[in-house]
């Protein structure tokens, strides 16, 4: 559950409670207030009417101003104890004693007496109905409006916090988007708010300016220091080369053998440094095409047959029908070739090498299959690294072996296409490498709708 959902149900929930607690002092106090009410306007209106009567020679004479019924109030005029003016409700049933100056309950009414002169008196009747619906009104008002207050806090709480929170989401899908992309260039949007927030996404954005330095410097350093040692390699190779010929023996030739076949991985490990480099140097200039990755595959098998063959490796294609895909031809290829050779140099005689292609909607999936040595489970999550090798069972052999640069390479390949890369491994059983790309063309395109954009 997002902050802003919490934060929001937190305060809707505390309203609701308030609310429920107003409702309960209406029901409460309400009825006293309903009943105050009732007994002022009965009250007020029996002392009015009571002024509109008066006893001439004998005789009840009311005034043009006077009425039997005011503000639901029913009044009665008694001279004598019988009714003279008015009206008494018909629903009352025994007329109560009469008590001047006091209000009582007599069945359904409220009952209040006035003592005239001469026996003359007036009585107000007031059905207590009136002030149930009082209480009823009242009630219903609050319990209707209850809700419309519940969904405006709720409505409003969201968009308060929504707002609050936005610039945290940017944070958030900026660096999804750089953790995606590797692109380190990019930055978040501040607003100019000068609140806790923005001092976040500006901590945040110092923090990728200090990274992307770093990484450049890196990167820069790698290339520098590859494309520098290549020559001094070259002269160690050179002049070994040229004292092997010259007739050396015993231990000094030994020596020279040694030199040569180090200075060889040396030079190896150089050139994979120095691809590595500039193809991460190069990512802005990638153009992505469309690629038909069974062709790729079947030239991949092709090129690795006669290495199989010599180890009798059975080494198969499982590409059905044609797929294409969006990306660089020769960057796709480098990546089949690492992952199917690895497969190849690290499958014993006698084992089985498979490369397959398949589509769907959802993208196209590539995959190497061996059944050689196996990768031990602790080492999966770390193989795509640099310079990574597993121990023992991945060793520098005579052809040129693993530096722990080719998974890292194909690492690197793969995020460029937008594609995923993972490993299934077990020692002994052998290992499956899975290459997701997006799927393309768009739905209801042509591939040529949109090949040849630059990453």
């Amino acid at each position: 559950m997002k902050i802003r959902t919490k934060v929001t149900l937190w305060y809707t929930a505390l309203l609701a409670v308030l609310l429920a607690a107003v409702l309960a002092f209406l029901l409460r106090v309400g009825g006293k207030l309903a009943l105050s009410g009732s007994e002022s306007v009965l009250r007020s209106v029996t002392e009015e009417m009571a002024g509109e009567v008066e006893l001439e020679n004998g005789a009840v004479e009311t005034d043009d101003d006077f009425r039997s019924t005011s503000r639901g109030v029913f009044i009665a005029v008694f001279y004598q104890s019988k009714l003279a003016a008015g009206q008494v409700p018909e629903d009352l049933g025994r007329l109560p004693d009469f008590a001047a100056g006091t209000l009582r309950t007599a069945g359904a009414y409220l009952v209040y007496d006035l003592a005239g002169e001469d026996g003359l008196a007036v009585r107000g009747f007031f059905a207590r109905e009136s002030t149930a619906e009082s209480q009823r009104g009242i009630t219903l008002a609050a319990l209707a409006a209850a809700p419309v207050l519940l969904l405006i806090a709720a409505l409003g709480g969201l968009a308060i916090t929504g707002r609050a929170f936005r610039p945290i989401e940017e944070i958030a899908r900026t660096a999804a988007q750089i953790g995606a992309g590797r692109d380190l260039s990019r930055r978040i949007e501040l607003p100019d708010t000068r609140d806790e927030v923005s001092a976040l996404g500006g901590a945040f954005n110092g923090m990728m300016d200090r990274l992307e330095r770093s990484f450049a410097a890196e990167k820069q350093f790698s290339s520098d220091v590859s494309h520098e040692l290549r020559t001094p390699v070259a002269v160690i190779q050179s002049q070994c080369e040229y004292a092997l010929a010259g007739g050396a023996e015993g231990d000094v030739r030994r020596a020279l053998l040694e030199i040569r076949s180090r200075t060889g991985e040396m030079a190896v490990l150089i050139a994979r440094l120095l691809e590595l480099s500039r193809a991460e140097n190069r990512t802005a200039e990638v153009v992505l095409e469309p690629v038909e990755l069974s062709e790729l595959a079947e030239t991949v098998t092709e090129e690795l047959a006669p290495q199989a063959e010599q180890k009798r490796i059975t080494l198969r294609l499982c590409a059905p029908e044609p797929v294409t895909v969006r990306g660089e031809q020769t960057l796709i290829l480098r990546l089949m070739l690492n992952l199917a050779g690895n497969a190849v140099r690290y499958t014993p005689e006698g084992g089985e090498v498979t490369l397959s292609v398949s589509g769907g909607k959802d993208g196209a999936v590539l995959a190497v299959r061996d059944n050689g040595i196996g990768i031990p489970q602790e080492h999966l999550d770390k193989i795509f690294n640099r310079f990574y090798r597993v121990d023992a069972s991945r060793h520098r052999d005579g052809d040129g072996g693993s530096f722990g640069l080719g998974l890292a390479l194909c690492k690197w390949i793969a995020d460029v296409h937008g594609a995923s890369i993972s490993v299934r491994s077990a020692p002994g059983r052998g290992s499956e490498f899975t290459v997701k790309f997006p799927a393309w063309p768009p739905d209801g395109a042509s591939p040529g709708d949109s090949g040849g954009n630059g990453a």
